[in-house]
């Protein structure tokens, strides 16, 4: 892989092509109307006809996967950085127009059945998935430490806005018995007190600076 990823290729050579044609007013103006006729709920029907009217090329389609993935990855990546330099007011803007206009329960259905196809096959022998996960999250790790080489600096960074905003929300949510947020935080209790026991470690090192950072903060006392 490490000799072949820098390799040009396709991308190269839209990007090549890509730089002479967008200096083409007729052919942005296509693509613009091409944009603005998306569709995404039809996408399902797209997916359904790949995989059963041939099965076979379906496969192919799926074993490139992942370098599909990386452009996206890699081209958010660099997308990301370049709106590093558009003024806070306008990018605003951008990101709140872009999160309305996404699926959000299309989403969190597409999270579900991923969850559920983790199940199904995290138990295999020799747990092949697992160990390809184990090497993938390290390297998201390291991609996440970034320059100042701090993952876990970087991952507070953004929590830290999302959980003084949130955890009210999830308090009001939870204490109405029946919701989302009440069956979440009960299932996770039973699921933690399970796991706990079997790691001992986890209330000392995990548990007990939690635990004094949520006394300290609502002014009570740890011990």
């Amino acid at each position: 892989m490490s000799e072949t990823k820098n390799q040009r290729g396709l991308i190269d050579a839209t990007d090549r092509v890509a730089r002479e044609l967008i200096r083409t007013p007729q052919l942005k103006e296509k693509i613009r109307l091409l944009l603005n006729s998306l569709d995404p709920a039809s996408a399902p029907g797209l997916i359904q006809t790949l995989m059963w009217t041939d099965p076979d090329f379906f496969l192919s389609i799926i074993g490139a996967a992942p370098e599909m993935i990386n452009i996206g990855v890699l081209a958010g990546k660099e997308l990301l950085e370049q709106l590093a330099g558009v003024p806070p007011a306008l990018l605003g803007g951008l990101l709140a127009e872009f999160v309305e206009r996404m699926d959000g329960e299309a989403l969190g259905s597409a999270v579900s059945r991923g969850l559920e196809l983790y199940h199904n096959v995290k138990t295999l022998d020799g747990e092949p998935f697992k160990k390809s996960w184990t090497a993938f999250h390290e390297k998201v790790e390291k991609g996440l430490a970034g320059p100042e080489g701090s993952a876990a600096a970087a991952l507070l960074s953004v929590l830290e806005p999302l959980l003084q905003e949130r955890i009210a929300r999830l308090a009001e949510e939870a204490a109405v018995e029946g919701s989302e947020a009440h069956t979440l935080i009960r299932g996770l209790a039973g699921t933690i007190a399970g796991a706990v026991e079997a790691n001992p470690g986890f209330v000392e090192h995990v548990y007990r600076p939690l635990a004094e950072a949520f006394l300290g903060a609502a002014g009570g006392n740890s011990k």
